[in-house]
């Protein structure tokens, strides 16, 4: 998913448990990927739809599918989302951080 949004020329991180369990520091994995991604008011199609600013309840973008979760949403903001590749599954939350706002040192 990370190689994913890097290929459509998105700036993003996978933080909290499921990264620290791909490093190695938890033992059991998080049932939630939380994805801080740096955001603009110029998007590409593709990217509207991730942010649910164009609605759409579900997506693929190229073998991953996207189901929207709206009770757990504010779109362009905060999103949730089932993602599916194959026939792994997982829940997902992406953060939005806006690159235009200064926000600290």
């Amino acid at each position: 998913m990370l190689w994913l949004f890097h290929r459509l020329g998105l700036c993003c991180a996978i933080v909290g448990e499921s990264a620290m369990y791909v490093g190695g520091k938890l033992a059991s994995h998080s049932d939630l990927i939380t994805i801080y991604m740096a955001c603009h008011r110029q998007m590409s199609p593709e990217i509207t739809v991730l942010l649910q600013i164009e609605h759409t309840a579900a997506f693929s973008i190229k073998s991953l599918d996207f189901l929207f979760m709206p009770a757990y949403s504010s779109p362009g903001n905060n999103v949730h989302y089932t993602a599916r590749c194959g026939v792994e599954t997982a829940a997902v939350r992406i953060t939005c951080v806006d690159s235009f706002e200064p926000c600290g040192p």
